[in-house]
């Protein structure tokens, strides 16, 4: 039957004049797939993170010292299975987690009332050949540990924290005596922060998630997939469909393609499009300037907030490459980039050194009418600091105005009828986010000769 039925996909495909997508190559830009085994690696070792830290945290914020969860086989509770282990992915059964805090600073204590083991995330704590009755025992359990209050995911506010069943709440309930029976609450926030929360590590791998999907979104809008006058809104859904299941990716929901177009209803005329160009391009400026601006205050008021993590320069220097390479193909220039070796990871505000480089990089795109621009990194292991440069063969700056392009709102043309355009604080923003990395950026230039704008900072930033 799934043969045939990937046959019915294919010839639909064909039928519509869709290009028929391959299991591979992947998409321009798009991270390397690890394997199954690797990725239920990966999540195990996010979760028992997740089940170590956060989970103590959030209980404590809520005022709870035991936190029970009750789902069944098909029936699942959706904050019980990012809990679950890669190879128990779902509820078996009836798969009961208990938590408890016993105070003083203690860990809090993890087990499972259940038939099956969790990969060790969680204690076992029934044997049904000494204790037949499921209930019975998790009652046994609350008993021994007295705890103050109860959370169950009970909810008629969000279905998030609403995962226990009637039938298994009325269950539960009689099997807890008083006083115990009288100290359950609602769980609420805590099963909605548990879900919604994403630890550090979870956001760096967050980040190469959102990479594959913006390269899969890209590599459909583009001639791969698209036929002009031939590829409908459904065909492309399809399409992507297709392209994730040949990847083994599985999406959460059937993908959507909406089309708009700008203006009213019907086909633009050639003056109504470059009206509505012309609005969206200051509208586009306007916001950047504000941004900038806020950016500025927030750095001044001491109130920009420095996020460490460890993260690769070659990775960090390949996805500015693949977020320019647009800009490079659109002004007609070559891009390249030289990363020697395999320096050692940075431990720094990955975002902050991207956005500093960014800067860099759309600066030398902007100024260099034709010719080459490149990023170089390096690390320099007597100071123990990273070197990031942008080149370019562009018009050069003047040995006067290298002094003067780090301030605020200035340019090195300030004429009215300068030939480039932007507001003049990206070097001002990017200097004070050096600064607050321990480092500094550098300019060499001259007039005619291209620019190399360095940014150096510490590979490890102090804490």
């Amino acid at each position: 039957m799934i043969r045939w039925l990937s046959l019915w996909a294919w010839l639909g495909l064909a039928a519509s004049g869709l290009a028929q997508p391959a299991p591979s190559p992947l998409p321009p830009g798009m991270p390397p797939l690890p394997s199954l085994r690797a990725q239920a690696e990966t999540v195990d070792s996010l979760r028992r993170e997740r089940l170590e830290q956060l989970v103590p945290a959030l209980m404590r914020e809520a005022g709870v010292d035991m936190w029970i969860l009750v789902a069944r086989e098909y029936l699942d509770d959706p904050a019980m299975l990012p809990m679950l282990d890669s190879r128990n992915f779902t509820a078996r059964r009836r798969t009961i987690l208990l938590f408890f805090d016993p105070g003083g600073g203690r860990p809090v204590e993890r087990l499972t009332v259940s038939r099956y083991g969790l990969a060790g995330l969680f204690q076992p704590a029934w044997n049904p050949q000494e204790e037949p009755d499921q209930w019975a025992r998790l009652a046994a359990l609350v008993a021994a540990r007295d705890p103050k209050r109860i959370a169950l995911n009970v909810s008629d506010a969000s279905p998030f924290a609403d995962g226990l069943t009637a039938s298994q709440r009325d269950a539960l309930l009689a099997a807890l005596p008083e006083p115990w029976r009288g100290r359950v609450v609602p769980a609420g926030q805590l099963a909605i922060d548990w879900l919604s929360i994403r630890t550090p590590a979870e956001a760096t791998l967050y980040a190469q998630v959102m990479r594959t999907a913006h390269a899969i979104i890209a590599e459909g809008l583009s001639p791969a997939a698209i036929t002009p006058g031939r590829t409908t809104a459904a065909d492309l859904q399809w399409w992507y469909r297709e392209r994730l299941a040949g990847l083994g990716l599985a999406p959460w929901f059937h993908p959507s393609v909406a089309l708009f177009r700008q203006g009213v209803a019907g086909e633009l005329t050639p003056t109504a499009r470059r009206h509505l160009s012309r609005v969206d391009s200051s509208a586009r400026h306007l916001l950047a300037l504000i941004n900038d601006i806020l950016d500025i205050s927030r750095i001044e008021a001491g109130k920009m907030p420095v996020h460490v993590t460890k993260f690769a320069v070659p990775e960090l220097v390949a996805e500015l490459v693949a977020e320019v390479e647009p800009l490079v193909a659109r002004a007609g220039l070559s891009l390249h980039r030289q990363v020697p070796g395999d320096p050692p990871a940075m431990e720094s505000d990955r975002a902050k050194v991207k956005q500093i480089v960014l800067n860099l990089l759309t600066n030398a795109i902007k100024f260099t009418p034709a010719g080459w621009v490149k990023i170089e990194a390096a690390h320099d292991p007597a100071g123990d600091r990273v070197h990031l440069a942008v080149s370019d063969s562009g018009i050069g700056i003047s040995l006067e105005d290298q002094q003067r392009i780090f301030e605020d709102f200035t340019q090195a043309d300030a004429s009215p009828t300068r030939a480039y355009g932007g507001a003049g604080l990206g070097l001002s923003i990017s200097r004070r986010l050096a600064a607050m990395l321990g480092g500094e950026i550098t300019v060499q230039s001259a007039p005619g000769r291209g620019s190399t704008f360095t940014l150096r900072v510490p590979r490890v930033l102090a804490r």
